[in-house]
C-alpha cells in the first residue's frame, strides 16, 4: 500500500473523514468545493449550526455567499 493510502487507512480508522482537492477545483469551482466540505461536516456531524436568529435556535444550512465570506475572513 502506498504512503496515501495508509495514511487515509489511518485517519478513517480515528474517525477522521479525509477530502482532497486538486488546486484547480479551487480556483476554477470554489463553490463546489465550498459546498463539499459543507457536505462533509454534515455527513460527520448531523448538522452544522447556523443561526438565523438566537431566540428561535434553528439549524439551517448557510447560503454559499455566507461560506465565501467565512471563508475570506479566516484568510485574511
Amino acid at each position: 500500500m502506498n504512503e496515501a493510502g495508509q495514511r487515509e487507512d489511518f485517519l478513517a480508522a480515528e474517525g477522521i473523514e479525509e477530502l482532497r482537492f486538486w488546486n484547480h477545483q479551487w480556483l476554477k469551482n470554489r463553490e463546489g468545493v465550498l459546498l463539499e466540505i459543507w457536505n462533509g461536516l454534515h455527513r460527520r456531524t448531523g448538522c452544522v449550526a447556523v443561526m438565523r436568529k438566537v431566540q428561535n435556535h434553528r439549524y439551517i444550512p448557510p447560503q454559499v455567499e455566507q461560506l465565501k465570506g467565512s471563508f475570506r475572513q479566516s484568510t485574511s
